[in-house]
């Protein structure tokens, strides 16, 4: 898939199965895989090429953007590895501006509280694969949830 950048953006690349090769208009390449996630902070007009490593398998991945406001926004690329072995919390991911992630792997019937740093903003849930209840609403593989007005959720 090739993407030329309409805005300065800054975007998440994270592989969920099998890997991507990642090429832009910069120079830059590499292989991003499970467990990997790469942060690009690109300018408007830049060109992103991700590529299915893999000729007889499928990938699948998230690509999440965020529309960079700032006037002296420049590019930047991040690439790191992050694990998996601690179930039932949730692992820092990324800081892009004011906005947190985190990922976690859960066992069944396993319960947490998350306490909003910020009750002002918002928070997006994205279930990746099984059923995660959230507030008591439940959620299966792909779906989302977007929740505001709140101090912190089951």
């Amino acid at each position: 898939m090739k993407t030329v950048l309409e805005a300065n953006n800054t975007m998440l690349i994270l592989p969920l199965f099998a890997g991507v090769d990642y090429k832009d208009s910069l120079g830059n390449e590499s292989f991003i895989g499970v467990e990997q996630i790469r942060i690009v902070s690109a300018k408007k007009g830049m060109t992103l090429e991700l590529t299915n490593s893999y000729e007889e398998e499928n990938v699948s991945y998230l690509q999440i953007g965020f529309n960079a406001k700032s006037q002296d926004f420049e590019s930047n690329f991040k690439q790191f590895h992050f694990g998996l072995t601690d179930k039932n919390q949730l692992i820092p991911l990324f800081e892009i501006s004011k906005t947190l992630g985190y990922i976690g792997m859960y066992d069944a019937r396993k319960e947490g509280v998350y306490s909003l740093k910020n009750n002002s903003n918002g928070v997006f849930v994205f279930v990746i694969n099984g059923a995660f209840e959230i507030e008591n609403r439940l959620l299966e593989s792909k779906d989302g949830l977007s929740l505001s007005g709140i101090d912190s959720l089951e």
